[in-house]
């Protein structure tokens, strides 16, 4: 049967007939090609997905934008007088609470205040 033949057991004279050779042969390339259509379509739709979701992201920009931003951002620092990241990386492995907020940062004296 169709069922046995899709599971690898053929009928033991299935190669006598010639019928048989190019029914097998056919059906084969019939369940080939639709494993296949099944496989390229779960493909097709996560790239999609992920296609979509890289056209919705703000943050993945042109190159130009990206070093104008990073420009901007080393202006801001410097303007703002903003610790630098190694300067904040060190000073924030000192301390021992695993959650920083507010207070732990301003307790660092990284940061300007005009309170």
């Amino acid at each position: 049967t169709q069922f046995q033949i899709m599971f690898g057991e053929f009928q033991p004279d299935w190669n006598e007939s010639i019928d048989m050779i190019i029914y097998t042969m056919l059906f084969m390339l019939l369940l080939f090609l639709m494993v296949l259509n099944f496989l390229l379509a779960i493909v097709v739709e996560a790239y999609m997905k992920v296609r979509e979701q890289n056209e919705l992201c703000e943050v993945e920009m042109a190159f130009f934008t990206d070093v104008y931003y990073c420009y901007k951002s080393v202006f801001k620092r410097i303007i703002n007088k903003w610790p630098g990241a190694f300067e904040m990386t060190a000073k924030l492995q000192l301390l021992s609470n695993t959650n920083i907020g507010y207070h732990e940062l301003q307790c660092l004296k990284l940061f300007d205040s005009n309170e």
